[in-house]
C-alpha cells in the first residue's frame, strides 16, 4: 500500500566531520510502502544519511523529517516510528534466537502470557522456528541477519532503515534476505536501505538515489532512472564462447560500434530495436556463428551506474531469480 505523502523527506542536508564534508546538500524523498535504495560506493555517504534519518546524527544544515516529524525537534516521536538495522549484526550471541526476540519485546514494553507464543510466530515467519532455542552463536550469517531484521520489526515501525543488509552473505542467504525485504515492503512498510551491490538494487528497488562522494547524482523511480539513460541493448548468447570475438568483428563490420564481449555479445545504443535483433541473428547465422538466443533488454541498473560515470558492467553480478526478464526475440531450439 502506498500514498503520495513521503515517509522520509531529506531537504538540503549537509554533514561534516571536522573539515571533511560527508554529505553535501542532499535532497530526496522516500514514498510510503516502497523500497528506496541508496546506491553508491564505499564512502559515498549512505550510512551517514541513514544514521541521520534514525536521529543518531544531527545534520549540520538542512532538515530531515519522518512522517512529517522533524528528526531533531521531534526526535523521540520519530524514534517510535523507525527502526535501524546496522551493518554489524546487533545480537546477543550467547542467547537463543527466542531469547533475543523476547528481550527486545520486553525492552519495548511488550509482555504478558502470550509473549512466548508471539515471539515464536515471529521466528517462524522467517523460517527460524526449528532453531529458536539454539544459541545465536551457531547461526549462519544469513540466519543472524534475518533475526536481526525481525528484531527491528518487533516495535512495528512504519519505516525500516537497512544499512548494507546483505554484506558478506553467501548467494543463497542473500536471496533469502531479499525475499524478507520484499515481504516487509508488501506489508505496507517503507524501506530505506543502502547498498553498493548493483544486483541488489536491481532486485529490490522501487526508487533509487545514486550517491557519490557525499553528493546526489540522480534520484527517482526505477522507471525514471532507466529512462534517463535511454539506451537499450541487444544481447547475443552464443552456443560456443570461443566465437565471441568473431561475432564482435562481424557485427562491427555491419555498423554496430558499441559492442561489449564478455561471455556473451552485447550491443548497446539509443536506437536499438527489434529490427536490430533480427538482423543480428541473421548475420550471425549466415556466418555460421551459432546462437542460443538473441534478446533485447531495457537499461539495467548496471547501465545506469555506468552512464553516470561509475565504470562498466560489474563482473560477477548475479541474476535475481525473481527479477526482470528480457524480451526474447529470437531463440534457437
Amino acid at each position: 500500500m502506498t500514498t503520495d505523502e513521503p515517509q522520509v523527506s531529506v531537504d538540503q542536508v549537509t554533514a561534516r566531520f571536522g573539515r571533511t564534508t560527508i554529505l553535501d546538500g542532499i535532497s530526496l524523498c522516500a514514498p510510503a510502502g516502497l523500497v528506496h535504495v541508496l546506491l553508491g560506493h564505499n564512502g559515498a555517504g549512505k550510512s551517514t544519511l541513514l544514521k541521520m534519518v534514525s536521529t543518531s546524527i544531527r545534520p549540520k544544515r538542512g532538515r530531515i523529517s519522518v512522517q512529517g516529524l522533524d528528526t531533531v525537534a521531534d526526535r523521540r516521536r520519530v524514534r517510535q516510528r523507525i527502526a535501524l538495522v546496522r551493518q554489524e549484526v546487533q545480537l546477543d550471541l550467547d542467547a537463543s534466537g527466542l531469547d533475543n526476540i523476547r528481550l527486545q519485546a520486553r525492552l519495548l514494553g511488550h509482555d504478558g502470557p502470550g509473549l512466548g507464543r508471539r515471539c515464536r510466530e515471529i521466528l517462524a515467519s522467517v523460517g527460524l522456528e526449528e532453531d529458536s532455542d539454539k544459541l545465536v552463536r551457531v547461526y549462519s550469517g544469513g540466519m543472524r541477519r534475518k533475526l536481526d531484521i525481525v528484531l527491528a520489526l518487533v516495535g512495528a515501525p512504519s519505516v525500516l532503515l537497512l544499512d548494507e543488509p546483505t554484506v558478506g552473505l553467501d548467494p543463497e542467504s542473500k536471496y533469502q534476505v531479499w525475499e524478507l525485504i520484499r515481504r516487509i515492503s508488501t506489508e505496507g512498510r517503507t524501506v530505506l536501505m543502502s547498498t553498493q551491490q548493483l544486483d541488489e538494487a536491481q532486485a529490490l528497488a522501487d526508487h533509487i538515489s545514486l550517491l557519490s562522494q557525499g553528493r546526489l547524482v540522480v534520484s527517482g523511480s526505477v522507471h525514471e532512472i532507466r529512462a534517463s539513460v535511454g539506451r537499450r541493448r541487444v544481447e547475443v548468447l552464443l552456443q560456443q564462447a570461443r566465437h565471441a570475438q568473431d561475432a564482435r568483428c562481424l557485427l562491427r563490420a555491419h555498423g554496430y560500434e558499441d559492442i561489449d564481449v564478455v561471455d556473451t555479445v552485447r550491443l548497446t545504443g539509443t536506437s536499438v530495436s527489434e529490427d536490430d535483433v533480427h538482423r543480428c541473428a541473421r548475420l550471425l547465422q549466415e556466418a555460421g556463428v551459432l546462437c542460443k538466443s538473441v534478446s533485447i533488454h531495457p537499461p539495467s541498473i548496471s547501465d545506469v551506474y555506468s552512464h553516470y560515470g561509475y565504470g562498466g558492467r560489474v563482473t560477477g553480478e548475479q541474476e535475481d531469480p525473481h527479477g526482470d526478464r528480457p524480451e526474447l526475440i529470437h531463440s534457437e531450439a
